[in-house]
């Protein structure tokens, strides 16, 4: 697995520069717009570019087919990116939290369903990823994206009403839960899928 991590890893470094002027643009438009709710969404529209790099570059250059060539099972390819994926949602809630607390907003509460929200748009993308690829996905994407924008407009509107539910007892832990459950779910799917994948 450690094999395919490190590639993985190399591959997004290739677009370092991108992730980064990416982020600054993020944080930038959260802290002109003084919108909590955006700084709320950061990790959903942080870890939403990766796969579109990190997929498309792996397969066009070649990477994954020499991979597959080296003693490396196909279940520690997905591993690998799960994980990756994993770490760079793990980054964007850090940031959120700390945006959101600056604009005034209650991250404790709100972060575990951004959490649960991101787990849940790449529950749906990555298995689409490893068997069909990023166009297809592309589609999922967007139409999830407008579910976000809309569920945005609707905190917007009941802010107080769904910050009282987010603080009710046990709801941040079930949110969390149900985060990494639809993750192992996806988990299983992808490798069933990348298993019967032909390059």
């Amino acid at each position: 697995m450690k094999t395919a991590l490190f590639s993985d890893l190399y591959a997004l470094r290739a677009h370092g520069k991108f992730y980064a002027g990416y982020a600054l643009i993020l944080v930038f438009a959260t802290l002109a717009t003084r919108s909590v709710y955006m700084a709320y969404y950061l990790p959903c529209f942080a870890v939403a570019v990766a796969p579109f790099t990190l997929f498309p570059q792996k397969e066009q250059n070649g990477w994954e087919q020499m991979l597959l060539s080296m003693p490396v099972l196909r279940w520690q390819v997905v591993a690998a990116r799960y994980s990756i994926l994993g770490g760079i949602t793990m980054i964007g809630l850090l940031f959120s939290g700390v945006l959101a607390a600056v604009q005034g907003g209650q991250p404790a509460h709100v972060l575990p369903l951004c959490f649960a929200l991101t787990m849940l748009l790449l529950a749906i993308l990555l298995p689409v990823l490893f068997r069909w690829g990023p166009v297809v996905a592309q589609f999922l994407f967007f139409g999830f994206f407008l579910v976000l924008f809309a569920l945005v407009s609707l905190l917007q509107r009941f802010g107080d009403t769904v910050t009282g539910v987010l603080q009710a007892p046990g709801v941040s832990c079930a949110l969390l839960l149900a985060g990494v459950a639809l993750l192992g779910v996806s988990y299983r799917v992808s490798c069933a899928l990348y298993r019967a994948k032909e390059f």
